[in-house]
């Protein structure tokens, strides 16, 4: 799946460049519960792809992106939904240099903590010690 391909190529530029920090893919358990937001892409095919961080991790990432030692909800939510961006962006930079086009809607906010329903895929990689998920569905 060369779209799947891309958001991994996407999300570990963004978190080696942004973020210092390596991401390998990690191939057990996904994350369960989580701070959520999503993305449509409309194309040759139509996705709805979702990224998941963990409460602990996005804090992580606010102070590593945002230095916010202490960000408060507004400031979480606002981050993933960020991060879903550039991820999301980036993923279509990748995909396009293989033939692939889509455009990108805005990002929604999914919700803090919230269960992760099952997918058409699901991708996920550690971050210090932290498991944080991109998932997919053909919508």
């Amino acid at each position: 799946l060369m779209l799947k391909d891309a958001l991994i190529k996407s999300t570990q530029n963004f978190t080696k460049e942004v973020l210092d920090a390596e991401t390998p893919v990690y191939e057990s358990c996904p994350l369960y519960h989580a701070y959520s937001a999503s993305i449509e892409i409309e194309g040759d095919e139509n996705y709805h792809i979702a990224v998941h961080i963990a409460e602990k991790s996005l804090k992580k990432m606010a102070y590593l992106f945002l230095f916010e030692e202490n960000p408060d909800a507004e400031t979480l939510e606002d981050l993933i939904k960020e991060i879903s961006n550039i991820i999301v962006g980036k993923a279509k930079l990748h995909a396009s240099q293989s033939g692939l086009s889509f455009t990108i809607k805005t990002p929604q906010f999914l919700g803090a903590n919230i269960p992760i329903e099952q997918n058409d895929f699901d991708i996920n990689f550690t971050f210090e010690d932290e498991i944080f998920s991109i998932t997919g569905r053909v919508s």
